[in-house]
């Protein structure tokens, strides 16, 4: 038995996306209640905006790569 598989391979050329899409951000936002505590795991340099419990985080690493 011989299985085919499609696996599409990324190249330079290909979009990529470094920063969440606000839309989605937008909707996750507007479904957390008010006063309802959030744990963001591994923020990297874009923190999710309502978050306020953060695990794996580093604020060193915005010195090291500067502003979002």
């Amino acid at each position: 038995m011989t299985w085919t598989t499609n696996v599409a391979t990324l190249t330079n050329t290909d979009k990529k996306y470094c920063r969440p899409l606000q839309a989605t951000v937008d909707r996750l936002v507007a479904k957390i209640p008010n006063g309802a505590r959030v744990l963001e795991i591994g923020p990297g340099l874009l923190p999710f905006k309502r978050a306020d419990v953060y695990v794996d985080f580093d604020p060193k690493e915005k010195d090291l790569f500067g502003e979002p």
